[in-house]
């Protein structure tokens, strides 16, 4: 009896070891997913200010979400990549899509007898400070390109201004004196080593529009925060103009003045 028994006990320690080893097997508890939705954005150029701008509203854009967003730089014209074989969700380039920023410009003339342009000690940390009027900003006319014996302007708005000198640096070719006036950015004016006066430029003849152009569902939702005006306000960290959105009224004079001749954001201005 007793080894009766101990045989029986022996062949249930047995079948109790085969089925935790093969009868029960629990489910394996599946780890998070490591695709992450995935939204691949190409931005055309190496445009610092473009890129400032929209890493800050990717990171936004990603803790809001969820939703992870890939910049990558393609060459500096790419329009043609969201008709290719493996088009990006989301195009930013300077000719393809709706407009969702712009770079702004003014007309800057050698004058001696002008206050020199002076920093801005408002400006945002890790930037260039923005420049003001060494004068108040009270609204000056805006001046007649074709008194300027050689007006110098970037190559993209050459054709708005006809005769003037087109060059690839407008900064260099002023510093060096190859003209008396020049169609230049709030950025490069402050790096000007001669005293100058700024003065507003035709009603929307002084921007560059920067475009985007989405191509899947994901990127459209991108391409809409873009356009949203916390995401617009982000651009003064970068020096850059919203289409939609004033954004440096009464906190930087210079920007405003150039701000003051979008038409878009001025109904009453031609264009």
């Amino acid at each position: 009896m007793r080894k009766f028994f101990v045989t029986l006990c022996a062949l249930a320690v047995t079948a109790a070891l085969v089925w935790s080893l093969f009868g029960f097997q629990p489910r394996a508890v599946e780890p998070p997913s490591l695709q992450l939705s995935l939204i691949r954005v190409w931005v055309s150029g190496q445009d610092p200010a473009v890129w400032s701008w929209l890493r800050k509203a990717a990171k936004q854009y990603e803790k809001e979400t969820g939703r992870r967003v890939y910049l990558r730089a393609g060459p500096a014209e790419d329009a043609g990549a969201l008709s290719g074989e493996y088009p990006p969700d989301l195009l930013i380039s300077h000719e393809k899509g709706k407009c969702v920023a712009l770079h702004g410009f003014a007309l800057f003339c050698r004058d001696e007898s002008a206050q020199a342009v002076t920093p801005d000690p408002t400006s945002f940390l890790f930037f260039r400070p923005s420049p003001t009027p060494g004068v108040s900003p009270t609204p000056v006319p805006t001046p007649n390109t074709a008194l300027f014996s050689v007006l110098i302007v970037p190559q993209r708005l050459s054709s708005s201004f006809p005769g003037s000198l087109s060059s690839a640096n407008p900064l260099r070719d002023f510093i060096d004196g190859k003209g008396d006036a020049a169609v230049l950015s709030v950025g490069q004016a402050a790096q000007l080593p001669f005293q100058t006066v700024a003065r507003p430029l035709p009603a929307g003849k002084g921007f560059l529009p920067i475009r985007s152009a989405a191509a899947t569902p994901k990127g459209e939702d991108f391409f809409n925060f873009l356009l949203m005006e916390q995401t617009q306000r982000m651009m003064t960290e970068s020096g850059l103009f919203s289409p939609s959105f004033s954004l440096y009224q009464g906190i930087d004079p210079l920007r405003e003045m150039i701000e003051n001749t979008i038409p878009s954001l001025n109904p009453q201005l031609p264009g």
